[in-house]
C-alpha cells in the first residue's frame, strides 16, 4: 500500500524535490519510513543526491524509531544505543562512499 502511494507520488513530483541535507534525511527516514517497499521511492521523490537518497534508504531500515523502541523493549537501553551508533556509523561510512563516487 505505502508502495503504492510512494510510486503515485513520484509521477507529478519527479522535478520537484525536497533539498534536504544528509542529518535531515537520516531523521525524516527514522520517522517516517513506512514499510521497506517505499523506502526508495520515497528517497528517489523527497530527496535530490545520491548520497541523501542512501542515507533515506540505510536510515529507514537500520535506525527506525519503532524497531529501535521495541529493541528498548526487549534487551534494554544498552543494546538500543548500541545499535543506533552502530546504525549511525554505517550510515556514516555509506554517505562518505556515495558522496566520493559521484562527486
Amino acid at each position: 500500500m505505502c508502495a503504492v502511494v510512494a510510486a503515485v507520488a513520484l509521477t507529478p513530483l519527479r522535478d520537484a524535490h525536497v533539498h534536504v541535507g544528509l542529518l535531515g534525511a537520516a531523521i525524516a527516514a527514522a520517522l517516517l519510513s513506512p514499510c521497506s517497499f517505499a523506502d526508495a521511492l520515497l528517497a528517489r521523490v523527497w530527496c535530490t543526491t545520491a548520497a541523501a537518497q542512501l542515507t533515506f534508504m540505510l536510515a529507514a531500515q537500520t535506525v527506525d524509531v519503532r524497531q529501535l523502541m521495541l529493541q528498548r523493549g526487549l534487551f534494554g537501553w544498552r543494546s538500543a544505543c548500541a545499535a543506533l551508533a552502530s546504525a549511525t556509523g554505517g550510515i556514516g561510512f555509506a554517505c562518505l562512499a556515495a558522496t566520493a563516487l559521484h562527486a
